[in-house]
C-alpha cells in the first residue's frame, strides 16, 4: 500500500484502508504454482496496475478496489470477499467488471490470462490456508 504519491507505506501501516493507493505486479498468465516472494517474474508476462482501496467491509469479509485510469479509457473495480460456507469451509469470491472504450481490448488481449490469474490466485490462497 502506498500515499497519494505512491511512496510505500511503513508495515505497520500496510492494512487495507479506503483511499489509500496498491501497487499490484502480476503476471498474467499466472506463473505455475506454488510461488512465494523469491519466485522469480516471467519479464514477458509481468503487469503493473496502480489501484485505489473504495471498499473495506471486514464484517462482511470483503474489500474492493478500482483500477487508477482515465474512466473513459479504461474502468474496472475487483470485489473479493471470503464468508462461511455451508460445509464448514471457507468460500473465495473474486469478481472484476472492466469497461470503457479499451475494455474490449483488454478482454482480447488479456482475458484468457487474466481468468487462469484468478482461478490461480484461488488456488494459491487454498493451498497458503489449508497447508
Amino acid at each position: 500500500m502506498t500515499d497519494d504519491l505512491f511512496v510505500p507505506l511503513p508495515e505497520s501501516e500496510q492494512m487495507p484502508t479506503e483511499n489509500k493507493r496498491l501497487i499490484f505486479r502480476v503476471q498474467i498468465p499466472p506463473l505455475p504454482l506454488p510461488v512465494s516472494a523469491s519466485t522469480p517474474d516471467n519479464p514477458l508476462h509481468t503487469q503493473i496496475s496502480i489501484e485505489n482501496i473504495t471498499h473495506v467491509q471486514p464484517e462482511l469479509g470483503r474489500l474492493a478496489w478500482k483500477y487508477l485510469a482515465p474512466y473513459v479509457a479504461l474502468s474496472s473495480e475487483r470485489w473479493t470477499a471470503v464468508s462461511a460456507a455451508t460445509n464448514g469451509k471457507a468460500l473465495y469470491e473474486s469478481r472484476e467488471v472492466y469497461d470503457g472504450a479499451l475494455a474490449t481490448t483488454v478482454e482480447a488481449l488479456y482475458g484468457t490470462g487474466l481468468q487462469e490469474a484468478f482461478e490461480a490466485q484461488a488456488t494459491a490462497l487454498k493451498l497458503l490456508l489449508e497447508g
